[in-house]
């Protein structure tokens, strides 16, 4: 399940299957950056609480996960 935040700060659980996921539309131009997927899994591997995602839900009501941008 993802959770949701709505504008009113609200959170809500969503199954994952509603996300859309249209590969074509990713910002992830340069692909997926292997430093950030290794400070990901070590911090899954050790336990630590990982950040919640964000969706937003655009004019037809399909839900998109925000793309996280680092460096």
């Amino acid at each position: 399940m993802a959770r949701v935040r709505s504008n009113e700060a609200v959170s809500q659980e969503i199954p994952l299957e509603k996300l859309s996921d249209d590969r074509a539309l990713t910002a992830r131009v340069r692909g997926v950056d292997p430093k950030f997927v290794a400070d990901y899994a070590e911090q899954m591997a050790t336990g630590s609480a990982l950040p919640p995602i964000e969706l937003f839900r655009d004019e037809a009501g399909e839900l998109w996960l925000v793309t996280v941008c680092t460096g």
